[in-house]
């Protein structure tokens, strides 16, 4: 299995002029490749959208644009792309709200780590499935997401097994015992797939990169890292306030300039042309403009 460090050299576009401070942004609509860099000094303009009433502990968003809050009592509240709140879910018999899983708009993960316990929800926050892993025998679970085919990605962490299971819990697919293959297995905090790839974040080690068969492609040695976004060909990660971007087929790592509107910012997510940032436990939403 290979491993990267990160190569915070520049990247620029043959032939490249940045004559506008959102130049960089078009990376969101197109996936052409290009990825265009911007004098130091420049930062793309940011219209205040919408924030939230609600305070909140994180958040997460959507491919829809919608936003999926969590407040410090563990409740998730949603909210639509307009900013309008429309439901709530709330569980407190099951402990800490560990993940959010929203891949699929139609179709939430959410994980309860204190009881092993799964819970799938639908567009209106409604419960349509439960799993408790403990009964499957797993007991040692902090990472699990969504699969590609709305199966479950889930990493035992005593067993170090990265497995795909349906929602009724039988196991569609298995790693070997990866602490045989791996110097160092994984100890994740969070579980993404993307492109047919499993992203498993360690806060310790850096992102490991599984195949669809659970089989270690690379690490990518980003430490310090508690969740990250995939859009196309990039790996996009905030440290300290700050949004960076990682190129995986180069290895190339780049800072990405914000905008002032965005203010010291406790958690950065990027949807298309819209900005998420999290201040004084409230997020707020920018609209990237030219």
């Amino acid at each position: 299995m290979k491993t990267y460090g990160s190569n915070f050299s520049r990247i620029l576009p043959v032939g490249y002029s940045p004559n506008k401070a959102i130049a960089w942004w078009l990376l969101f609509f197109c996936f052409t490749g290009c990825h265009p860099t911007l004098p130091a000094q420049q930062s793309p303009a940011g219209r205040f959208l919408w924030e939230t009433e609600a305070t909140a502990e994180r958040f997460y968003t959507d491919k829809l644009q919608q936003l999926y809050l969590v407040t410090a009592t563990g409740e998730l509240i949603k909210y639509d792309a307009a900013g309008r709140e429309v439901f709530r879910y709330n569980n407190n018999r099951l402990g800490r709200l560990g993940q959010v899983d929203a891949t699929n708009p139609f179709n939430l993960l959410l994980y309860y780590p204190d009881f092993l316990q799964v819970i799938v929800l639908d567009r209106t926050l409604s419960e349509v499935a439960t799993l408790n892993l403990f009964d499957l025998g797993y007991v040692q679970v902090q990472a699990l997401g969504l699969s590609s085919d709305n199966q479950i990605w889930v990493y035992d962490e005593q067993r170090f097994r990265l497995s795909k299971i349906s929602p009724e819990g039988q196991v569609q697919q298995e790693s070997s015992d990866l602490s045989l293959q791996l110097e160092h297995p994984p100890r994740p905090s969070f579980l993404l797939e993307r492109r047919q790839t499993v992203f498993l974040v360690d806060p310790e080690r850096g992102v490991y990169l599984f195949d669809i068969f659970g089989q270690p492609l690379q690490t990518i040695e980003l430490r310090g890292l508690s969740r990250v976004q995939v859009h196309g060909d990039y790996l996009w990660y905030a440290q300290e306030g700050r949004l960076f971007s990682y190129h995986l087929p180069s290895g190339k790592v780049q800072e990405m300039p914000l905008p002032a509107e965005a203010g010291a910012a406790g958690q950065i997510q990027v949807q298309k042309d819209r900005l998420y940032v999290l201040q004084d436990h409230k997020v707020r939403v920018l609209a990237l403009t030219q």
